[in-house]
């Protein structure tokens, strides 16, 4: 009997249940149509959860048998609504870009491109030739800090040369600027391809920021060249061919030699296509070539050279100090005599001095006066003209016990044509020194010295520049070595004694140089090896005298200088080889004559 009155309460409370179910869902559906909504702040955004309705089935039309009548209704139990999700927190609002406005439009912006272009060639490897860009700013905004660079993509790398073109420091919105460079192919590896870049501060877009070219190029593997050409000397428009001169033509370190024959003509064969640099060996009876030359050989070439005669035919230099001592920071006065011996007058003759670009104990801040290169001084036809220059003796004079000055004459130093050169030295009171030398001859011709190439029993002396005495003497041992030790430092003349003579490129054999030997040089007082050649005439100088022949030369001009030194056409350069500088074209200034040495 309990359990009859259970079942039919039970199922009246399940109906109950699902009835307040469904009336509650129905409640808080209408509450929340009639709620005021919550805005986002951003269209498109949700700001909280939604919540389906459950799926509940409806109940049926009218009670069973089991269920409670009405006069029999249920206790009413304590039904609470279902709780609403709370709304997520409230995004917040976007930041716009820079380059946007409030009323969506973009701030301006540049936006540089470029184009490469070659045109013309093929070309030879070393063929100068042009690369046509155009930079064009196609933003909104100026450009600034523009840069062009290159890169290789494969094949050989082309080198842009200087002087390159001057880039704008801004470019506005819109406008293009045209530029060409040079460049160049020096060594193959192959048909270039490169890129050309453009870069700028405020680019941010790359996609034109580079242009791709392929120069088009001769390989010099393929086909082979040749090179005739004729030498000769132009004198007065009358042709005198110049025989025996050298010929070298030179392409990346690799030379081709070549000689001219008695009519002043040469032929060079199997040459691979290319841009060769044309250098030519002592030329007799001092004509002057021209300088910078190169031909291009793509085939079979022909050329010809016409070599001048020098400036010192008709003008001779000479540089004299007035003092024949100077201290360290004294200004020293040198008179410079300037003679044109021609009949046609010289308008504007101006002076390049130091060429050594510092080496040695050369003056410094120099004052040409009126022979400085936006002056020149007139040197009328016949006629002799002095000017005084000065310059500062340096601090390392006080090493080579000497200062010196050294200078070029003429008119154009963009074009020398064998202009005059002068030199001349002062002393400088110095310590001592110590020093060695080896003599050797290059027997095999290698160009090399090998340990049996030493000269032996040779006598080396060194005879002082100012006093013109010996101050020591040695022979050298079977090695061609000699030391000299204890003795002051200061510029000497090496004169050597025997059947042998100094062999400089940019002069005739010569039995002796000019050399300064340095105080306060450490371990490194030495170390020259000078080229020899046997003599000519196989005639030894005798000891303490002239070599036969020579002429006995003028007195020293005032200050040591050398006034038989003037009118050479030679340059006494400073050359530093392992602490010991080497004026070079010592032996060549004997050529005007030689003084006699005690």
């Amino acid at each position: 009997m309990l359990l009859r009155r259970v079942r039919p309460l039970a199922r009246r409370s399940a109906a109950l249940a699902v009835a307040l179910t469904l009336t509650t869902t129905l409640c808080a559906k209408a509450y929340a149509e009639d709620a005021p909504s919550v805005q986002p702040a951003v269209v498109g955004e949700s700001t909280g959860r939604t919540t389906e309705p459950p799926n509940v089935e409806p109940p049926q039309s009218g009670p069973s048998a089991d269920e409670p009548t009405g006069s029999e209704p249920p206790a009413d139990p304590e039904v609470q609504p279902e709780p609403q999700p709370e709304p997520e927190s409230r995004p917040e609002p976007r930041t716009q870009p820079e380059s946007e406005t409030q009323s969506g439009a973009e701030e301006p912006v540049a936006d540089p491109g470029i184009v490469a272009r070659v045109e013309g060639g093929p070309y030879l490897v070393d063929q100068l030739f042009t690369i046509d860009v155009t930079i064009t700013n196609h933003g909104t905004a100026d450009s600034t800090g523009l840069n062009v660079y290159t890169s290789t993509v494969s094949g050989s790398w082309v080198s842009l040369q200087y002087p390159r073109p001057e880039l704008p420091n801004v470019l506005p919105a819109g406008e293009s600027v045209d530029l060409r460079y040079q460049a160049r192919v020096f060594t193959w590896n192959g048909p270039p391809v490169m890129d050309v870049y453009i870069t700028s501060n405020e680019d941010r877009a790359w996609d034109n920021n580079r242009s791709t070219v392929a120069p088009p190029f001769l390989s010099p593997d393929g086909a082979k060249g040749s090179v005739s050409g004729l030498l000769y000397g132009d004198r007065n428009g009358v042709r005198e061919p110049l025989a025996g001169v050298q010929v070298r033509l030179n392409r990346g370190g690799e030379e081709v030699v070549g000689t001219t024959g008695t009519d002043g003509r040469f032929r060079v064969t199997d040459l691979p296509r290319a841009v060769y640099s044309i250098y030519f060996g002592r030329v007799p009876g001092g004509w002057v070539l021209p300088a910078n030359l190169s031909v291009e050989v793509d085939g079979d070439e022909s050329v010809e050279y016409a070599a001048i005669r020098p400036f010192t035919d008709h003008l001779a230099a000479s540089v004299a100090f007035t003092s024949d001592t100077y201290a360290v920071g004294d200004t020293a006065q040198i008179t410079v005599t300037l003679t044109n011996s021609g009949t046609v007058d010289l308008p504007k003759i101006v002076a390049f001095c130091d060429r050594s670009g510092g080496e040695g104990p050369h003056v410094v801040d120099i004052d040409l006066n009126g022979l400085a290169w936006d002056a020149g001084v007139a040197v009328p036809a016949g006629q002799t003209v002095t000017v005084t220059i000065t310059g500062t003796v340096p601090p390392k004079t006080a090493d080579y016990g000497a200062v010196s000055v050294s200078c070029s004459f003429g008119d154009d130093f963009y074009n020398e044509r064998g202009f005059p050169h002068a030199y001349t030295i002062a002393r400088v009171p110095a310590g001592s020194t110590h020093t060695w030398v080896r003599f050797a001859h290059d027997a095999n011709g290698d160009d090399r010295i090998g340990d049996d190439e030493g000269v032996s029993g040779l006598t080396v002396r060194l005879v002082d520049w100012f006093s013109e005495q010996t101050v020591t003497e040695g022979v050298t041992d079977a090695g061609g070595r000699v030391d000299f030790a204890d003795f002051p430092a200061g510029p000497y003349w090496i004169v050597i004694q025997g059947p042998w003579r100094f062999d400089f490129p940019d002069g005739d054999p010569t039995d002796r140089t000019l050399m300064y030997f340095r105080a306060n040089c450490g371990d490194h007082c030495g170390g020259w090896t000078p080229p020899l050649v046997p003599a000519a005439d196989n005639t030894p100088t005798p000891p303490g005298g002239q070599a036969p022949g020579a002429q006995t030369p003028a007195a020293p001009a005032a200050g040591g200088g050398a006034a038989a030194l003037a009118n050479t056409g030679a340059t006494p350069l400073g050359l530093t080889m392992s602490g010991v500088l080497l004026l070079v074209a010592g032996a060549a200034l004997l050529r005007g004559g030689r003084r006699r040495l005690a």
